[in-house]
């Protein structure tokens, strides 16, 4: 099974997010996943916001707490180095928030920071100290 992440972006930014993804080169669409082409490897796209039952009411006030209303999109990914290339494409000047799937909410700008100065950190490793916080 790959690692998966859900990327929570504002609605103002969600249309932009979806183009972003579906630029690269569709493989193939399945029963879960939109399967696409990222150089070397390949990630699925779920736009369809069925992520969003796995969510209590607490966390999903908490994100749009921070970025106002939203839409999620949970993507599947072979490898770090394959999640960085998707991410540094997707989310790039966008407002939004990453959730890791190992406990951990980052905003994009957070996240970009993250695979810049450790791009071989595996999400389930936590975000680096530097960029911890108290807001959650």
């Amino acid at each position: 099974m790959r690692d998966t992440l859900i990327l929570f972006t504002s609605v103002t930014h969600h249309p932009t997010l979806v183009d972003r993804l579906r630029s690269f080169p569709r493989l193939a669409a399945g029963p879960q996943f939109e399967r696409y082409a990222c150089g070397d490897c390949t990630f699925g796209a779920n736009f369809s916001q069925d992520v969003l039952d796995e969510f209590d009411e607490t966390e999903l006030a908490w994100i749009a707490e921070r970025i106002g209303p939203f839409r999620a999109t949970l993507v599947e990914y072979q490898s770090m180095a394959c999640a960085r290339t998707l991410l540094e494409h997707a989310i790039a000047n966008l407002n939004g928030i990453l959730d890791t799937n190992y406990e951990s909410l980052v905003s994009f700008p957070d996240a970009m920071r993250w695979l810049t100065l450790h791009p071989y950190r595996h999400f389930r490793e936590g975000p680096p100290p530097e960029l911890l916080t108290d807001d959650g």
